[in-house]
């Protein structure tokens, strides 16, 4: 459990980054973003604590190790007016194409993420 601990940790910070990157916000921001709004915890805190317990969902893990694979796909199919509607709130997200939001949290280029979520 202690490497996929890390391996989620070292995932989340790579997420933020590319957010942070993405929209020239503070890494702190992207953080709780992705935290809150994206997965739905709490705080950051809880969502790490959560994948150290082994407390995650199954689509939490699934959108943490995001392919186009079909599992994937339906826990995002799922959570996608949830996700939607959480970063429709984030001030900073406003100018900024959803989609395209969701795609560099999930590390896939716009057209792939937008091919993938179209054939479900």
């Amino acid at each position: 459990m202690p490497e996929e601990k890390s391996q989620y940790e070292k995932i989340l910070k790579r997420q933020a980054r590319r957010l942070a990157n993405f929209t020239e916000c503070k890494l702190n921001q992207a953080q709780r973003t992705i935290a809150i709004d994206f997965y739905g915890y709490k705080s950051l805190k809880d969502l790490k604590l959560s994948l150290e317990n082994g407390a995650a969902q199954r689509d939490t893990i699934n959108l943490l190790e995001f392919s186009s694979s079909p599992e994937c796909l339906i826990s995002l199919q799922r959570n996608w007016e949830k996700i939607n509607d959480a970063l429709d709130k984030v001030e900073y997200l406003e100018s900024f194409d959803r989609t395209e939001v969701i795609a560099c949290i999930l590390n896939m280029p716009k057209n792939e993420f937008e091919s993938a979520i179209n054939q479900n």
